[in-house]
């Protein structure tokens, strides 16, 4: 027989043992029984032509040991050999490769693997855990001052606004509006334009909403889109899901319903990828510039400026601002008829 280098010689029982396990139960479980390295067996199995094939292992079977103790009292191959174990009990209490106990107990290895799988998918007892009562904290009651306050500036400024004023959430504003009875009942155009602010001098002005808003500055009504909401009362059917309320003026809290049209939101999509919307664009830059003080010039000015035959770099020392914007309001291109946003 032939023998490894720096190995001992291979006996023929051995032989026999790798020819007929080794196709079965792979080189790990044959070299634990037969005492040799994985390595050594998997070197004679080649060099004598004996295919190793490890079956696969089905999931939820444990891993096997690394390594096994030699045959000592304390080892589980001792216990194997020398104790006289029913299957079950060497499958769950040795911690020994299937291909092992395969082998001692002339069975299929997926005998091993379904024992260890039953014991594992047994459900484990376990003691409940007592689960404490939920502790539910009394709501702050009101006092006469936020009442009054509530009063006062609900309908006119909205829950959102008076939450944050008395340090409060919109949902127990909400709740005390209703238990007080001052909920803002909007059925119609005149109860929208009764919480709307309108320059009287302009018949065309718009209707610059003074409830609530969302994240985005839009109104709400009912918990619905403002615009929405407007568009239903004045034309009598719904807008469609597909499409959305745009307004001609720009302004995000106006609510006229003559600045308002109708428009598919694939068009909206369009428009933003193309950047084709710089006119609404500029004009909400113009009213934020306005409302927070940042604008220089006003619509006077820019007339002054346009009638003016002084020098560019004169009026633009007068007024603050660059040559450049003074020659472009000469030539029409800014604060054409007035608008921050002409000639875009």
């Amino acid at each position: 027989m032939s023998a490894l280098k720096h190995g001992q010689p291979w006996t023929t029982r051995e032989l026999a043992h790798v020819r007929e396990y080794c196709p079965l139960v792979g080189a790990h479980a044959v070299a634990v029984v037969l005492g040799r390295s994985e390595r050594a067996v998997r070197q004679f199995a080649y060099r004598h032509g004996i295919a190793v094939n490890e079956p696969p292992r089905p999931k939820g079977t444990p891993k096997p040991a690394p390594k096994i103790s030699v045959d000592t009292d304390e080892s589980d191959i001792y216990k194997l050999h020398h104790c006289d174990l029913p299957i079950e009990q060497a499958a769950l209490r040795l911690y020994l490769p299937a291909g092992i106990l395969a082998i001692h107990y002339d069975v299929p290895i997926s005998k091993i693997w379904e024992i260890r799988r039953a014991a594992k998918l047994q459900p484990k007892a376990e003691t409940p855990v007592p689960v404490p009562a939920r502790q539910t904290v009394p709501a702050r009651p009101w006092k006469t001052t936020e009442v009054a306050y509530l009063r006062e500036h609900y309908a006119k400024d909205g829950a959102i606004a008076v939450a944050k004023k008395l340090g409060r959430t919109q949902a127990a504003v909400q709740l005390a509006a209703r238990k007080y009875k001052l909920a803002r009942n909007i059925r119609g155009l005149e109860d929208v334009r009764s919480h709307c602010d309108i320059d009287p001098a302009d018949c065309d002005a718009c209707w610059i909403f003074r409830g609530a808003h969302n994240t985005q500055g839009l109104p709400v009504i009912h918990g619905k889109s403002g615009r929405r909401v407007v568009w239903k009362m004045s034309r009598g059917q719904a807008v469609p899901s597909d499409h959305s309320v745009r307004m001609t003026c720009g302004g995000q809290s106006c609510l006229n319903p003559e600045h308002m049209r109708k428009i598919t939101k694939r068009k909206i999509f369009k428009e933003n990828r193309n950047n084709c919307n710089d006119f609404l664009r500029a004009e909400r830059q113009k009213a934020t510039a306005i409302r927070n003080g940042n604008v220089k010039l006003s619509a006077e000015i820019a007339r002054a400026i346009r009638s003016s035959q002084e020098d560019s770099g004169f009026l633009a020392a007068r007024f603050g601002v660059s040559r450049g914007w003074v020659n472009a309001i000469k030539r029409g291109v800014a604060w054409k008829g007035g608008s921050l946003a002409a000639g875009l």
